[in-house]
């Protein structure tokens, strides 16, 4: 059994507890990844422990047969010493960049492999060093394929922490456990590449290429990748990519070690699973930088300034403009009576006849 869930679990880390900005919580969306979301981790943050029991694993896996169910127990967990408010639910499971286990956020619908997964969503208050036990039926769908397919649960602090110290972050703790589930029958493993481009980030060029599971065994597929100009390699990138979840697709992204200069260039990615030895590949894919449009620029340069956002007024400000105002009439009168005095004293009294 675990030869053909090997792939799926190469680099995959199935319970780990991240912290997350609540402000990024929409961000933290299907796509996003609970094991490579670049936020800082804390020690302050309540961590929350999610233990698959009666597994040989720190994830559940079973081989469930169409139209079958099977029934698995979970430990929620509060290590802490204070009372924690925990929210539970069904994570929904996506292959992020560069392959590996994303689980969504609370706020994804479910779909594929966690509609199968009867785990009621539910906010748990858990008392210090309590262990709170829960299960849960995964039921395959009678018409359900053969393959490979996953999905998690996860357990979060409900209540976002505000930390401590100079990084005093509102984060939500999250940590996943994966769900792995072998529907028997033949297994067709299969990949491809498809559509790739060219981008930037922190002032280094980006290359990304569009990578899709088109079979049902779970892939973690290896090779490199060259780009080249005017015929000559300028740049090769070894990849190794995490799990690339049957059905599912995302991007082999590599960021080169410096910024592309305006020109033509070409690109060939080949990558091979080494457990199948399924392959694909792309070769002299044509990817070009523009030459930047002075003219543009300098007309961005001189264009009007908008979007300006407009003083708040508050109590202080406006008695300094008040008492700016009153200033000018001070010193503007002060002017004035200076002036009438000057033009008195050029006067010249004329005698009466």
């Amino acid at each position: 059994m675990r030869t053909f869930i090997r792939p799926l679990y190469r680099g995959l880390i199935t319970a780990v507890a991240v912290a997350t900005l609540v402000a990024a919580g929409p961000v933290l969306g299907a796509g996003a990844a609970v094991s490579v979301v670049p936020m800082i981790l804390q020690a302050d943050a309540p961590p929350l422990g999610l233990v698959a029991l009666e597994q040989n694993g720190s994830f559940f896996e079973a081989t469930i047969a169409a139209g079958s169910a099977q029934t698995f127990d979970v430990d929620r967990i509060n290590p802490n010493d204070s009372v924690v408010a925990a929210r539970t639910y069904v994570g929904v499971v996506s292959t992020i960049v560069n392959g590996g286990f994303g689980a969504a956020d609370s706020t994804a619908v479910a779909s594929g492999a966690s509609t199968w997964v009867d785990y009621p969503a539910e906010t748990l208050t858990l008392q210090p060093q309590q262990h709170n036990a829960g299960t849960f039926t995964v039921a395959v769908p009678a018409n359900t394929a053969p393959g490979q397919y996953v999905s998690s649960i996860v357990l979060e602090n409900a209540v976002a922490d505000a930390g401590t110290g100079q990084l005093a972050l509102a984060r939500i703790t999250r940590q996943a456990v994966a769900i792995s589930i072998r529907v028997p029958g033949a297994l067709q493993p299969a990949f491809s590449l498809g559509r790739a481009s060219l981008g930037e980030t922190a002032g280094l060029s980006v290359v990304s290429v569009n990578t899709s599971n088109d079979g049902n065994q779970h892939l973690a597929p290896e090779g490199t990748m060259t780009v080249s100009s005017h015929g000559e390699v300028i740049s090769t990138h070894p990849i190794t990519m995490g799990s690339l979840c049957a059905g599912m697709s995302t991007q082999v992204a590599v960021t080169l070690g410096s910024q592309l200069a305006p020109g033509d260039y070409t690109m060939s990615l080949t990558l091979t699973d080494p457990l199948t030895g399924v392959a694909a590949s792309v070769l002299d894919v044509p990817l070009s930088v523009a030459v930047p449009d002075l003219f543009e620029q300098g007309t961005q340069l001189f264009a009007p300034i908008t979007g300006l956002v407009p003083p708040v007024f508050t109590p202080l400000l406006i008695g300094l403009i008040v008492a700016g105002v009153l200033g000018l009439l001070a010193v503007g009168t002060l002017g004035v009576r200076r002036l009438v005095l000057r033009h008195r004293a050029r006067v010249v009294v004329q005698p009466v006849s």
